[in-house]
């Protein structure tokens, strides 16, 4: 866990003086946001202004996830909301899916339509290497794909 906050902390330091806002990129999952790398940013958009980044778990803590590094995917917090409620997701091979349902149900969602199928950004440390079981669970478990 130690090296887990070690790469959130190395992600939101400002700079040479190594002056940290641990609040930047806060998330509702314990202020984890931007840990790991994308260069702090989104994995799906490359977004990295950090108010807007929080870290998803792909499996829920609630339903057997780890909070570790390989069942986070840092994401824009809209995406995060969408990913949550399965109208997003990943397939284990990194490719973004956008459920349509999304379309169905409100009548939007074109700005998602347009990532889907692009692969997840790699994040600049290994360690943070999304593992590919969670993602699997998510696609098939979570994700709305009718």
């Amino acid at each position: 866990m130690a090296k887990f906050f070690a790469l959130y902390r190395s992600s939101i330091c400002a700079g040479a003086d190594g002056e940290c806002d641990a609040r930047a990129g806060a998330s509702r999952h314990g202020g984890l946001a931007g840990v790991g790398g994308n260069g702090g940013g989104c994995a799906v958009t490359g977004e990295h202004s950090m108010p807007t980044i929080e870290t998803a778990h792909i499996r829920p803590f609630s339903e057997g996830g780890a909070h570790e590094l390989p069942n986070g995917l840092p994401l824009g917090r809209d995406l995060h909301r969408l990913f949550d409620l399965g109208y997003v997701s990943a397939k284990p091979t990194g490719e973004f899916l956008v459920s349509p349902r999304l379309r169905k149900e409100f009548a939007n969602g074109h700005t998602y339509y347009a990532l889907e199928g692009q692969l997840l950004r790699p994040p600049s440390h290994p360690a943070a290497t999304s593992d590919r079981a969670p993602l699997a669970w998510h696609s098939e478990s979570v994700f709305q794909a009718t």
